[in-house]
């Protein structure tokens, strides 16, 4: 009887132990995007260039937001009811010239490893170079804005996919 009781006792003391240890480990606060990030697509053309096999995408953006962003991921589809992109195109970046640092998630980066685009503040020409034999089309992007952020001490990127914004363009 004495052992069943002791047993018991022990099983409720290391369950105790092990909340007590768990909730350690739970995020406190939602990590996300500040309120007011946001970027709109000022320009989108493209154009097929058969005798390479390509597709060229220029895009030129605009921060119409109230805090800089760090960069951006930008995603194509073929079909415009499509409820997600789902053709990572900014592995293609070719023209645009990433300032120092590495990235390393998919996305296009802005100069420098902090939010460099400022509100306001207006892209100069990204140009994607996107293989016909990934993609035969694009008929719609979505672009999430990227912002470096402060979390527990650590410098990290996070995705504004609050701020997304999808474009109807045809390629």
């Amino acid at each position: 009887m004495i052992g069943y009781v002791l047993l018991i006792s022990l099983a409720v003391v290391m369950g105790g132990i092990v909340y007590t240890w768990a909730t350690t480990y739970i995020p406190k606060e939602d990590v996300g995007c500040d309120d007011g990030t946001s970027l709109i697509l000022e320009k989108a053309n493209c154009e097929t260039i058969l005798s390479e096999s390509k597709i060229l995408l220029n895009i030129t953006l605009k921060n119409n937001g109230r805090f800089s962003v760090g960069g951006f991921l930008i995603r194509g589809t073929n079909d415009t009811e499509q409820t997600i992109a789902t053709f990572d195109l900014s592995g293609g970046a070719s023209s645009y010239i990433i300032g120092g640092g590495q990235w390393l998630m998919p996305g296009t980066k802005f100069p420098g490893t902090t939010n460099s685009f400022n509100p306001g503040y207006t892209s100069d020409t990204i140009q994607y170079s996107i293989p016909t034999s990934a993609v035969n089309a694009i008929e719609l992007i979505e672009i999430i804005p990227l912002r470096w952020q402060e979390v527990n001490g650590k410098s990290k990127v996070l995705s504004c996919g609050d701020s997304k914004i999808r474009e109807k363009i045809s390629c």
